[in-house]
């Protein structure tokens, strides 16, 4: 008994932590602002998810997905890469790869394999950045035709 009146009051502490206008939101529904974004890319064969108001782009082969955000103060739409945390990753891999050839003479399998990640990152932000050449000019596209 006292167990589920513990479990009442918990919920009851939740129910009204959470403001009223959240409960409103319908998550299956689009936001108006991005289903045109997502109907010009799909047109031109881009592989898109829409998750939290933002368009999620899956580039082909190694590339990492890319975001395209709308900023509503500017009215233009951003396309975020995330490449800055992918190549600082890669970096520390490179640094603690080096760093342990040079402290065991370089005959450690680990070594080459840290040092094989940071290459691998490499490679895909190159990657990124090279096949979302063609998003960026489509989305620079958009841009234009929603400031006239």
């Amino acid at each position: 008994m006292q167990e589920s009146l513990a479990n009442s009051s918990v919920s009851f502490a939740c129910e009204l932590a959470v403001p009223t206008w959240v409960l409103f939101i319908d998550k299956e529904r689009k936001p108006k602002v991005m289903e045109s974004v997502i109907e010009v890319l799909e047109r031109e064969g881009f592989k898109v998810k829409l998750n939290n108001s933002k368009v999620i782009v899956k580039l082909d082969g190694l590339a990492n997905p890319v975001t395209i955000s709308k900023d509503h103060a500017d009215n233009r739409y951003k396309v975020g890469t995330n490449d800055w945390g992918m190549s600082l990753g890669a970096f520390l891999l490179l640094i603690f790869g080096l760093q342990g050839f040079g402290e065991s003479g370089g005959d450690s399998l680990i070594n080459a394999l840290v040092f094989g990640g940071a290459a691998w990152l490499f490679v895909a932000v190159i990657l990124t950045e090279l096949k979302s050449a063609k998003l960026r000019t489509l989305v620079d596209r958009l841009n234009g035709e929603a400031s006239t």
